[in-house]
């Protein structure tokens, strides 16, 4: 029999997750990294203005002090004179503060690159750890897309910190499915940078994970600690970290118009705005109600049952609206429907593709709403989400894959997994 060579065996057996390595790398690195134009870092403007604000004693969230300490750094007034995001976010800003601007601006979009591979890893391991077995190429197809879902290389060409965000609720995830209580204090830190995005995860984390209930409370607390120079440094900080965050508001670009959610599609159908949040407040409690609902009665983790952290993730924005780029928030959600049977991940293809890419679409629509496609797709998968799960309890007969029994949808039978005590 002829020698192979180790590498050459190695590299036969792995060959689809090399490419896939691969391809999620360059997609990300070429359209988030290396990209250039007049957008190129301009949300990364304000973090570093606030660093620079934060390593002289002052607050960026007077907006005297930060719109001169801008104006002193790039030469021109900011667009907007205010910093909204909560003071956990000197874990990041406050390094960039060592650096000149061009500098800490690669530094910057590089570390959002390196969050986007991690946020790749994860979705890779959460899918791993359901199937039992090496991904075979039509799970990679999941993983692959969720990984370069163009939220993600937006993201990081803005200077935006939303992959962060993803990457650290996935980590945490998987911390919790694999017991590893320094992966769920790590993502629960990074997470608080925007709890807009991250709280309803944490919140059923915190609940549904006991096991790793401790390391979740230690990330919390972890928040007061990383936060405590921002706060120390500004008598008023309540004050004017509410003021910011008005303004914040009262920006065209950020106000329900232009951006993405439940509330944002009701009050375009001709809704109140009033009753549009009741309706999204409603449906955002009655879908955490049901995935509470359906974990405990499976008798399994939260971190172990696929369904219910895709409508976790997927719920995102049907109260709190969020933006465009946040989309790659669902990518954890995306690569998940790996673990769903063949018929339900066909099914589940063209939202998933809308989320994927939604640019494409916005040149089509003919609607004055430019968005509405890929709204309706997310609520496609959102609304499926939701019925698979509700449906699961209802079937008794399983059947095998692998090794693992599972029912009609694919999952581990109920009862089959260990319960988390």
């Amino acid at each position: 029999m002829q020698w192979t060579p180790p590498f050459r065996r190695w590299l036969a057996t792995h060959a689809v997750s090399v490419v896939a390595v691969i391809m999620v790398a360059g997609s990300v690195f070429v359209a988030g990294v290396a990209r250039h134009g007049g957008a190129k870092d301009i949300d990364a403007r304000y973090l570093y203005a606030a660093a620079k604000c934060w390593s002289a004693g002052k607050s960026p969230y007077v907006a005297q002090v930060f719109s001169s300490t801008y104006r002193t750094i790039f030469g021109v007034a900011p667009t907007s004179d205010f910093f909204a995001y909560p003071p956990t976010v000197t874990s990041i800003a406050l390094p960039l503060a060592l650096f000149q601007w061009p500098v800490a601006a690669r530094l910057f979009s590089l570390a959002n690159f390196a969050a986007a591979m991690v946020l790749f890893w994860a979705c890779y391991r959460l899918v791993r750890e359901e199937l039992g077995h090496s991904l075979r190429p039509s799970h990679w197809f999941w993983v692959v897309l969720a990984s370069t879902v163009s939220g993600v290389p937006g993201t990081i060409f803005t200077g935006q910190t939303s992959v962060f965000i993803a990457a650290a609720v996935a980590i945490a995830i998987v911390g919790s499915r694999c017991q590893r209580s320094w992966l769920t204090v790590v993502g629960f830190t990074i997470a608080g940078f925007k709890p807009q995005l991250s709280a309803p995860a944490l919140l059923l984390i915190l609940w549904l994970e006991r096991r790793q209930r401790p390391a979740a409370l230690i990330g919390v607390g972890m928040w007061v600690g990383v936060s405590a120079y921002a706060i120390a440094i500004d008598p008023h900080f309540v004050q004017n970290y509410l003021n910011s965050l008005s303004r914040y508001h009262s920006v065209a670009e950020n106000t329900l118009a232009n951006e993405f959610g439940l509330v944002r599609l009701l009050v375009r159908c001709g809704l109140g705005h009033a009753l549009a949040q009741i309706i999204g407040l409603t449906c955002a409690v009655s879908i955490l109600g049901e995935i509470v609902w359906f974990v405990r009665r499976s008798g399994r983790t939260l971190s172990s049952t696929p369904l219910a952290l895709m409508l976790m993730i997927f719920s995102t924005a049907v109260f709190l609206p969020i933006h465009d780029y946040d989309l790659c928030f669902y990518a954890t959600g995306l690569a998940l429907i790996a673990t769903l049977t063949r018929r339900y991940q066909v099914a589940l293809c063209v939202p998933a593709l809308l989320i994927w890419r939604p640019a494409p679409i916005h040149k089509l629509n003919p609607v004055a709403m430019p968005d509405l496609v890929p709204m309706l797709a997310w609520l496609s998968l959102l609304i499926c989400s939701s019925a698979i799960l509700a449906a699961r309890l209802q079937y008794g007969r399983t059947l095998t894959v692998g090794t693992v029994e599972r029912n009609e949808l694919g999952e581990p039978a109920l009862g089959a997994a260990e319960v988390d005590v």
